[in-house]
């Protein structure tokens, strides 16, 4: 019941300003930090992060699906491609979770205001 009373409130804020965006995070197996968002509003989720040397790996999600478990296809722009898995919290306004790149590279991501400083 508290899923459905989160994706209502979700999409009434939606309807009323378009979209709603919270802090991302991913860090690399080898290190690199990669900083972005994840924004969901009536036309889709998109989650996108960018290195310091301006590599970008991002995938789109179903905005509005109240599963915990999100499973993202993901592409970078140095080539890459592989798949995130998320677990988003009660609120469905965060979480964690993992990235497996098609290179071996792994990264661990966390979202989410309560999880990151905006």
């Amino acid at each position: 019941m508290l899923k459905f009373f989160a994706a209502a409130a979700t999409a009434l804020f939606l309807t009323g300003c378009g979209e709603v965006s919270v802090p991302a995070q991913a860090t690399a197996s080898d290190g690199t930090v990669f900083y972005g968002k994840a924004t969901a509003s009536m036309s889709g989720g998109k989650f996108f992060v960018t290195s310091n040397s301006g590599v970008t790996c991002s995938g789109t999600y179903d905005a509005f699906s109240r599963e915990k478990r999100l499973y993202l296809p993901i592409s970078c722009t140095d080539g890459r491609s592989g798949q995130m898995a998320l677990v988003r919290d009660n609120d469905l306004m965060g979480g964690e979770g993992t990235a497996e790149l098609s290179d071996g590279t792994t990264a661990r991501v966390i979202f989410g205001d309560k999880r990151l400083p905006s």
